[in-house]
């Protein structure tokens, strides 16, 4: 994830809280804004109508004792909590509920359902076909997007509860209304209904509907009226888009809302940005699905690059385009998914992100990481960690190859010498690869993210794992390692830093060699801590106090070379040193930190 060049980002739920409701309504061609309309203001017949429908054509229900709470005391106006059904379910049935049909259950008792039409993405709608009073009577119910559905009716219901053609002048008259609605950044359903009778229905033995035979119920039917849903962005998610801007990072909306919808949230969250009147990223392209559709290689090569919202669209849609960016864009793609039919768009990307919350199991199985809150701004988050995860591991194997190099090289070389032979015993490198193996492990691995990650532009798919930068540093810090213990080996005694005192069996002066394992250690301390920056900083300490583990590791170092050197005698081969040896290795030691 930390190398990921662009999200592809559902709008519902992810950039948006789910949090929805009707908020207007054009209904018997009058605009309902304000307030909701009421029986008095629809009439009976055609008020009935849009709440049965409501009703029925929703598997939400009502929190039971929060509903006994609202029906006693119903003048509050607190809202009943609603259970058992996606958000825009939730939305249309509070909305009916807001109407004054109280008494849900018994609608949907009085109309029971014969056979649901679930959601099809294809036509964005569903639709149920239920049982009227009359015994040869049948009403089918449809809610979806009005824009698409619209086309199914020839009669609209008006205030008297009578059918009136739907002509194409009341259909511009609902498309004006709609078009301004969704400019606002609001969904708009359309409801529908139309009566049948049980002779025009293919039922099975069972007294089951037959799956085949039904696509006249979606001929000639009646449009009942319009529904704007407000569902808010999540204040948090236009800092994440910002952020992810500045990390690098391409934010691209992939819906299935009409694209007026999609702008408009679009530029809230800064997907687009505006400046003023006028979009600043003119080159930014929005399209719908069946555009995207129709491109043709040369021109998906010169406009998706430039895309940012794709509305309307299917999940075979966003399969597409994830391959896209992927083969010809060269992009390292995430994805974030919530339904069955995101699977394999999930699978493909690089990142498949699903929904905790909204996704099923099917996308949770299919993605590499779930968003527990389905909120982008978690998503972030996980760059922040990708990157993370891949820093640490620069900075141990940058750690590692100075002391590996270092070690090995001044063993190497010191043998060339006879008195300098072995400067350091096995005790002794055993203690070494403690600190470089475990402990520095530790304290570098524990590093936590800060958001000077976001602030640069993500790793390329071939990036090495040991950059050029990295590779200057390592080679100048061993040498810089080399020469200052290699003098300390040949002038330490004549320049007073330590004493020629007790010498070992092979006559090599114990002090001596006591600073030089001191030095080393101390060398290593200060290399660890300019390992924490694999870029170009040159403020090693910055952030250094929100990493706990890395100043303890540290600390608990220093105390133990302590004890070893004061403590360790023939065990460790070592000797008490003077303050002037601590001096000398303090200062030598800090001396690396100016290599940055």
């Amino acid at each position: 994830m930390g190398n990921a060049t662009t999200i592809c980002s559902d709008k519902t739920g992810t950039l948006t809280q789910n949090s929805m409701s009707v908020t207007k309504a054009f209904v018997a061609r009058t605009k309902f804004f304000a307030e909701p309309p009421s029986r008095e203001s629809l009439g009976d017949k055609l008020f009935d109508t849009i709440t049965q429908s409501v009703v029925c054509n929703s598997k939400v229900k009502q929190n039971t004792l929060y509903e006994y709470m609202f029906m006693a005391f119903h003048d509050t106006s607190e809202k009943p909590k609603l259970v058992g059904g996606n958000q825009t379910e939730c939305a249309m049935l509070q909305w009916a509920l807001e109407l004054g049909a109280k008494d849900y259950k018994q609608i949907r008792t009085d109309f029971p359902v014969t056979k649901f039409f679930p959601f099809d993405s294809a036509v964005k709608s569903s639709s149920v076909l239920v049982k009227g009073k009359e015994l040869d009577q049948y009403f089918v119910y449809t809610k979806g997007a009005a824009e698409q559905i619209m086309d199914w009716c020839i009669y609209y219901m008006d205030r008297d509860g009578q059918h009136q053609d739907f002509t194409e002048e009341m259909k511009d008259e609902i498309r004006a209304v709609m078009n301004g609605l969704m400019d606002n950044g609001l969904r708009c359903l359309g409801v529908l209904y139309k009566e049948l009778k049980k002779s025009e229905i293919q039922f099975q033995l069972d007294g089951t509907v037959k799956e085949e035979g039904t696509e006249h119920f979606f001929r000639g039917m009646t449009w009942l009226c319009l529904c704007a849903i407000q569902d808010p962005i999540r204040p948090e998610v236009p800092e994440a888009v910002k952020l992810c801007q500045n990390a690098g990072i391409t934010v691209r909306m992939v819906t299935g809302d009409n694209i007026g919808t999609a702008k408009y949230i679009a530029r809230q969250c800064g997907i687009l940005t505006r400046k003023g009147n006028n979009i600043i990223y003119i080159y930014h392209i929005c399209m719908t699905g069946s555009e995207f559709r129709q491109l043709s290689d040369k021109d998906k090569h010169e406009v998706l690059p430039k895309l940012r919202v794709l509305a309307r669209s299917k999940p075979t849609d966003k399969e597409a385009l994830v391959e896209w960016y992927k083969t010809y864009n060269n992009d390292v793609v995430a994805v974030t998914g919530d339904g069955a039919n995101d699977a394999l768009a999930l699978t493909k990307a690089d990142v498949g992100l699903s929904m905790g919350i909204q996704g099923t199991d099917v996308a949770k199985e299919a993605s590499d990481i779930v968003i527990m809150d389905d909120n982008f701004a978690s998503i972030v988050k996980t760059v922040m960690w990708g990157r993370s995860v891949f820093d640490n591991i620069r900075k141990f194997v940058q750690f590692q190859s100075t002391v590996n190099a270092v070690a090995l090289m001044l063993s190497v070389i010191a043998a060339f010498w006879k008195q300098f032979a072995n400067p350091l015993t096995a005790v002794q490198l055993l203690w070494v690869n403690l600190i470089m193996d475990t402990m520095a492990a530790l304290a570098l691995a524990t590093e936590p993210p800060s958001m000077s990650l976001l602030q640069r532009n993500p790793y390329t798919k071939d990036a090495l794992l040991i950059s050029k930068l990295m590779q200057r540093f390592i080679i100048g810090s061993t040498v810089y390692q080399l020469v200052v213990l290699f003098i300390t080996l040949f002038r330490a005694e004549q320049w007073g830093i330590v004493g020629d005192g007790e010498h070992n069996s092979d006559g090599q002066n114990k002090e001596l060699l006591t600073l030089v394992f001191n030095l080393f250690v101390g060398l290593q301390v200060a290399n660890e801590i300019n390992a924490r920056r694999v870029q170009n900083e040159w403020n090693v300490f910055s952030g250094i106090i929100q990493n706990p583990y890395f100043v303890g590791i540290i600390i608990i170092t220093v105390c133990l070379q302590v004890l070893i050197i004061y403590f360790g005698g023939a065990f460790t081969s070592t000797v008490g040193l003077g303050w002037e040896a601590w001096v000398y290795t303090l200062g030598v030691s800090i001396g690396i930190l100016l290599w940055r």
